[in-house]
């Protein structure tokens, strides 16, 4: 026989322990607060590219804490490492680890140690180089396929798949597999294996490990943790409501009312940063994206910037942005290469309530 006495106990215990999950859940979502760019950012520099080479176009940029870049040039399916004044230090090739591969490179990121990893959508494809921009290994792996992001965390390297019915994994140095990961469950399944986050953005590694987005989140998630983190809503956001439908649009301006994410940048080794587009600041739609700006460690007020001028941006690194300038006027009269405009964050100290 059911003791009543008993079975009201637990049901409050149950109760008690939903309503604080609840609670805990509540707390972890926090309001950025609004910021203008200029009250956050200023002119830095401007780096010109060493122009021994040409640079169709910067698709993706890396930054490592010495201020050396890898620039991707989806034009001509280039990969250049640069030191932090825009000499050309090495052309990122494969034919010493793979001979006769054409590779397309999809991302390149430093991984420390003087280590460089890119990987390709052409080949499917990973490589590794030295610091000498030498191909050491070239690895071609089931784990490796439907990869959109790739960062390194102490002595590991984790990649984030394009959708989360793929797991997250975590390789060696040397790309062996020693984990894999779960993530949150999708919600719309149509948008993200449809549309995906800017290339190689869709990861980014942080003191305290890695974090990654869907097309669609409010905020950043750390991979492999359930508690101990914030999430913060821009002011800006707007949440979706429901799935694109197929055949997916050619724009998604226009085929939902909702914020879509462009990428997860490192501002530094502590502070994230998250870009949306399709966004909405007092009442209507603007084509400029907006970035939220959050600190690990909570040394400045998470903040919202709803007027984020989209143009040229391509990453961020040691407390600066980075944006892609015109091409440099040549003396012969031709453009060369594009210059990169950086700009310094001041953090802030007050924000609009």
């Amino acid at each position: 026989m059911v003791n009543l006495k008993n079975l009201i106990i637990a049901a409050v215990a149950i109760t008690g322990v939903i309503a604080t999950s609840n609670l805990c859940h509540a707390q972890a979502v926090r309001t950025a607060q609004i910021a203008d760019f200029d009250e956050l950012f200023v002119v830095e520099d401007t780096i010109r590219l060493d122009q021994s080479v040409l640079i169709g176009r910067i698709d993706d940029l890396d930054i490592n804490v010495s201020g050396e870049m890898l620039v991707v040039d989806d034009v001509g399916n280039k990969v250049y490492h640069f030191s932090a004044t825009g000499r050309l230090l090495h052309e990122l090739s494969v034919a010493d680890c793979h001979p006769g591969g054409m590779p397309r490179p999809h991302s390149a990121r430093f991984l420390g140690d003087g280590q460089i990893i890119m990987w390709d959508t052409g080949n499917v494809s990973t490589y590794l180089f030295d610091s000498n921009g030498q191909c050491v290994q070239h690895v071609k792996s089931p784990d490796l396929i439907n990869i959109n992001g790739m960062c390194a965390h102490g002595d590991k390297i984790f990649a984030m798949p394009i959708h989360s019915s793929l797991k997250a994994k975590a390789f060696s140095r040397d790309l062996d597999l020693l984990d894999e990961f779960e993530l949150e469950p999708e919600r719309w399944h149509v948008l993200i294996t449809s549309i995906l986050v800017r290339s190689g953005h869709s990861l980014e590694c942080f003191d305290d490990g890695p974090w990654y987005v869907y097309i669609y989140s409010m905020d950043a998630t750390p991979i492999g943790r359930e508690a101990g983190f914030s999430r913060y809503e821009p002011a800006f956001f707007v949440e979706r409501k429901r799935d694109i439908r197929r055949p997916v649009p050619t724009s998604l301006i226009g085929a939902n009312d909702a914020s879509n994410v462009v990428g997860l940048y490192r501002l530094d080794n502590s502070t994230r940063i998250v870009v949306h587009s399709r966004i909405r600041h007092r009442n209507k739609w603007l084509s400029d994206w907006g970035l939220t700006i959050v600190s690990h460690k909570n040394l400045f007020p998470s903040v919202s910037v709803p007027l984020f001028p989209r143009k040229g941006f391509k990453g961020g690194a040691n407390g600066m942005l980075y944006f892609q300038g015109d091409h440099e006027p040549l003396e012969d009269g031709l453009l060369g290469n594009p210059e990169l405009v950086r700009y310094r964050f001041i953090p802030p100290k007050n924000v609009e309530e």
